[in-house]
Formats: structure tokens, sequence, C-alpha cells
């Protein structure tokens, strides 16, 4: 009996290896990871200011939201009513002229979306699906940095640490 039970023993433990070593694929090395970016942090508002423009060179003229109503640092939300019609096709042409100006392509955060990045900052737009009748349509481009984190409010204690290079 004392035989068996070894026996029984040894079997689970070697097969309980044999699954877990078969099952864990090893990590390969892919080097490297790609920096974030290179150089100086941007400002808020110099992100803010030339994304903006590009905008603006597309014939879409952007309000940019009050800090007092984002409740995340380092974010910043740029939006305006533009012309139905031609709303999705002003914003791909405004963030054409971003990339002018340094911004570059990165994989979208939504699907249809477009998303660009420069510096800490990354910029993201949903594709606009017109309104049938709306002579309008809500455009919105949503700024992000790296290390953001929720705001403090007051008499609470912050979630994280605030980045330096966040600030407005």
């Amino acid at each position: 009996m004392r035989v068996g039970r070894t026996a029984v023993a040894v079997a689970l433990a070697v097969v309980s290896m044999t699954t877990v070593s078969g099952c864990v694929n090893p990590l390969a090395d892919l080097g490297p990871l790609e920096e974030r970016y290179s150089g100086p942090p941007m400002t808020a508002d110099a992100a803010v200011a030339d994304l903006t423009s590009a905008l603006a060179e597309a014939g879409i003229q952007v309000r940019r939201m009050p800090q007092e109503y984002i409740v995340i640092e380092c974010h910043e939300y740029l939006s305006a009513e533009h012309p139905t019609d031609t709303a999705d096709a002003g914003v791909q042409d405004a963030f054409e002229k971003a990339k002018a100006r340094g911004w570059r392509t990165v994989p979208a955060a939504l699907p249809g979306g477009r998303s660009l990045r420069k510096a800490n900052w990354t910029a993201h737009a949903a594709s606009i699906a017109p309104v049938a009748g709306e002579p309008t349509t809500s455009v919105s481009v949503g700024l992000q940095c790296d290390g953001g984190t929720s705001k403090k409010l007051p008499g609470t204690e912050s979630t994280g640490p605030a980045s330096p290079s966040a600030g407005p």
C-alpha cells in the first residue's frame, strides 16, 4: 500500500511538472522597447496650440475645454461644431497637416479612429458618422500625455504622482 501511494505521488508530480512546463511558453527576448519619445517633453499649451493650428488650417475652429471640467491630469480636449458633410474629411486633413508639424501616426485607440503622437502627447479623434438632417456635427480631439493621473480633489489624497512635465 505504501509503494502504491508513493508511485501515485511521483506520477502526479511528474504529470504536474510536465503540464506546467509544457504550457508555459518561454519568454522570448525581443530586444529593447522603442522609446515613447525623445527630447524634452512638450507642454500642454504647446500640444494644444500645435493641433489647434493644424485643425484651423483644415477649416475647423476648435475650443479648448477649461481644466476645471477635466478630472484627469495631463488631459486636454478640443471640440467644435462643424458642417456634417465635411467634418470627417476635415479631421483627416488636419491630422495630415499635423504630421508636417512633427506628429506621427500611431495605432488608433478607437475602432475607426485616428491617433497621432508627438513628444509626450498622444491625440485621438474618433471617426465622425454623419447624422441625416443635421447641418453640423460635434468634432472632438482628446490629448493625453504620458503619466496622467486623477486630479487631487480638495480634501482628498492624490491617486498617484503628478508628472512634472504634464502641467498646462
